[in-house]
């Protein structure tokens, strides 16, 4: 092992990747935040204006389902970009069909279900890459091995099946056990 041999290494020895450096956050999703609120208020103003439209009419609920349909739209295109289809295809398809035989407010439903996925969905995501880009900024890149010669701090790429390694105490385990 060509690293140069330490006879006392110090406990602060870098052993771990910065941990203070919080990875870059993944894009925001605005536009499914906008739709989201956009379809939950023209669902609500449309059952407070119900009296006044013909449910088959009310244009709120129109526009609330429009909004959906973007929304269904877009998820869609995103899986068949990915060679996944999912529930997007059934989501569309029945908002489609709520339109088609005139439940506009079965639409707006659909609509708010939908965007609200769509927003849960992307939260979930960018808060499980985050977390994950967290936990792997935290390996160990330095492991203290026994040698001959004494202790070595080296590389984890260095370290093989068989060395005795010297942890400290809070370090992570550099290798698999």
């Amino acid at each position: 092992m060509g690293s140069p041999v330490v006879a006392n290494p110090p406990l602060s020895t870098p052993q771990v990747a910065q941990t203070d450096v919080v990875p870059p956050r993944a894009p925001t999703h605005r536009w499914l935040i906008a739709a989201t609120v956009a379809t939950v208020g023209l669902l609500s103003i449309g059952a407070a204006v119900g009296w006044v439209w013909h449910p088959a009419q009310n244009p709120s609920w129109a526009l609330a389902a429009v909004i959906g349909a973007i929304v269904s739209l877009s998820g869609l295109l995103t899986a068949i970009r990915q060679h996944r289809l999912g529930v997007d295809v059934i989501a569309l398809m029945a908002l489609i069909s709520a339109v088609a035989i005139g439940e506009l407010f079965a639409a707006a439903v659909l609509a708010v279900m939908l965007s609200t996925g769509g927003l849960l969905e992307a939260y979930a995501t960018s808060r499980a890459q985050r977390d994950l880009s967290l936990l792997t900024s935290r390996a160990p890149t330095f492991a203290r091995v026994i040698g001959a010669a004494g202790v070595e701090v080296v590389p984890v790429s260095q370290v093989t099946a068989g060395d005795e390694l010297i942890l400290a105490v809070g370090d992570i385990v550099p290798v698999e056990i």
